[in-house]
């Protein structure tokens, strides 16, 4: 899996299709960012530009409790062989909680290395 961060963006080779913001995505390479206007909104874009979706952020869940300053990672939410975008982890930050099931549920994480 490709990664690349950097302070309120990622870009991800997410290796399965995903939902975020009520759109379905196929596998591929995705730019996640943090919306300059607003920190409410994470902006989901494909590689090419062609698809994207504005995720509200339900909350922010603090990051000392979760992960070191230097993590970043995307977590997604695994029903019934679907994959839901659901919290965004950028480096030094809280991160983003974009989601939440009530059902029973696993995770898929993808850990963006340092660059």
């Amino acid at each position: 899996m490709y990664a690349q961060q950097t302070r309120n963006m990622l870009r991800v080779q997410i290796p399965f299709a995903f939902s975020a913001g009520g759109k379905d995505f196929s596998a591929g390479q995705y730019e996640l960012r943090v919306t300059q206007q607003n920190e409410q909104v994470i902006r989901v874009t494909s590689s090419d530009g062609k698809n994207g979706a504005l995720v509200n952020v339900l909350n922010r869940t603090a990051g000392a409790i979760h992960t070191t300053p230097q993590d970043a990672h995307v977590v997604f939410d695994v029903l019934d062989g679907r994959h839901i975008l659901s919290e965004v982890w950028f480096p030094e930050e809280d991160g983003y909680m974009l989601n939440t099931l009530k059902e029973k549920h696993t995770h898929e994480i993808i850990n963006v290395p340092m660059k």
